[in-house]
């Protein structure tokens, strides 16, 4: 009989050690499930965020982009304008010197207007906007220059010499 109360005392127990067991599993799971529902919840929300986020860093992207591409075509815009206005500048420019020098009998007596006209025709190391070497800056008008400067010279000796002829007793011979 003794074996038959510890037989049912221990089943008795084990049963209790069983329950126990069931229900600390059953209340082990139901937390740990209750756990992965809210971390699962919990990364849907962060997931979601992000994606927002993400989103709002395309757009502010797609403004930049926009907006470099606007501030690109405002430029060349501008470009076009300023290189408009200075041909516009330059040819009021070019037409007043040459009204000047059309007036001028010094400027007429050098042929000073054909010499101006290919100066503005083919010089243009100076017209181009990239240019930043101040060597190359009007070759074609220096060396016009030079030239003038040279003829002016000999316009003085002929009329130095002329004068001298006149002045010399010997001139009145033919």
């Amino acid at each position: 009989m003794i074996s038959w109360i510890w037989t049912r005392e221990s089943q008795s127990q084990i049963q209790d050690v069983k329950n126990k067991y069931n229900s600390d599993m059953a209340s082990i799971t139901r937390d740990l499930e209750l756990k992965y529902r809210e971390t699962l919840t919990e990364n849907r929300r962060t997931a979601a965020h992000l994606e927002v986020e993400l989103e709002k860093e395309r757009q502010r992207v797609q403004g930049y982009k926009k907006a470099l591409i606007s501030q690109s075509q405002q430029l060349m815009e501008e470009r076009k304008q300023l290189q408009q206005e200075r041909q516009e500048h330059r040819l009021e420019m070019e037409k007043n010197l040459l009204l000047k020098v059309a007036k001028d009998p010094v400027g007429a007596e050098l042929n000073l207007e054909e010499d101006l006209r290919d100066i503005f025709k083919n010089d243009r190391h100076c017209a181009d906007l990239l240019n930043m070497d101040k060597r190359k800056n009007g070759n074609l008008m220096w060396l016009y220059l030079r030239y003038w400067q040279l003829q002016v010279t000999l316009q003085r000796h002929k009329r130095a010499e002329e004068t001298l002829k006149g002045a010399s007793p010997n001139s009145s011979r033919p």
